[in-house]
């Protein structure tokens, strides 16, 4: 698979899409080593990774991030608090399969600055870079990921032994995917959203002030939906589209 198709096909595979299929010991190996491979600061390289393949373990995390969840719906900031309270009440109905790898990502503390004139956040910043080489290392094999951040940090470090000094940047969840969204470029993250333009994004020489004051005005989020409402959408927007090409004179 050639990296910009792994950048554009990879979705993010939420709990209730797993599969309990074994993952082998070897693939688990390459993923671990993509995120070896991140870039860090005057290559201080601060990760370590515990990976978690026990069941109880496992659904330790899940029933974790799940109260986590709850929470957050209850007392998170609008407009997220009202998305995850509806994602939290989905899959509170529901009895998801635990992913059977997953990689908890830290960075050391104290590998936070390499020099004066940065904001002390490097540790987190190849660690975040680790991630994402790992999930794209994952959805080469086949493998669907999640970045997980709904936990807290004192609980997982307690229950993994995981030392004070270093920072819990995030869980990877791995598995074989039940099911990929077959997500256009109109459907994205927790519900119907446009996918910016990549001109919205991009500002030349200097930031366009203007540009962003007329981005700030659009509400930039909007609420979960479960994936057989999302399917629906999909496949209406694809009939609209088809629509759009016939009348155009175009194939369908």
């Amino acid at each position: 698979m050639q990296v910009l198709e792994a950048i554009r096909s990879r979705r993010a595979i939420h709990l209730g899409s797993y599969l309990d299929t074994p993952i082998a010991a070897e693939i688990v190996r390459e993923v671990l080593d993509a995120g070896r491979w991140a870039p860090s600061g005057a290559n201080n390289q601060p990760c370590h990774f515990v990976v978690v393949r026990e069941e109880a373990a496992r659904r330790w995390v899940i029933e974790h991030m799940l109260e986590v969840l709850r929470l957050s719906g209850q007392v998170g900031r609008p407009p997220y608090r009202e998305s995850l309270r509806t994602y939290a009440e989905y899959l509170a109905t529901q009895d998801p399969v635990p992913p059977p790898v997953m990689l908890i990502t830290l960075a050391e503390q104290d590998k936070r600055e390499t020099h004066v004139y940065n904001h002390g956040g490097l540790h987190i910043m190849a660690a975040c870079a680790a991630i994402q080489n790992m999930m794209l290392a994952a959805w080469s094999f086949g493998l669907g990921s999640t970045w997980l951040t709904f936990y807290d940090d004192v609980r997982v470090k307690a229950h993994f032994a995981i030392p004070t000094e270093l920072d819990v940047v995030g869980i990877v969840l791995l598995a074989y995917p039940r099911s990929v969204p077959r997500v256009p470029p109109s459907m994205y993250g927790f519900g119907f959203r446009v996918r910016r333009p990549l001109e919205e994004m991009v500002h030349e020489e200097r930031f366009d002030e203007a540009k962003f004051a007329a981005l700030r005005q659009r509400d930039p989020f909007l609420h979960w939906i479960p994936e057989e409402r999302r399917a629906r959408l999909v496949a209406e927007e694809n009939q609209r589209a088809a629509a759009q090409r016939r009348a155009a004179g175009g194939s369908p």
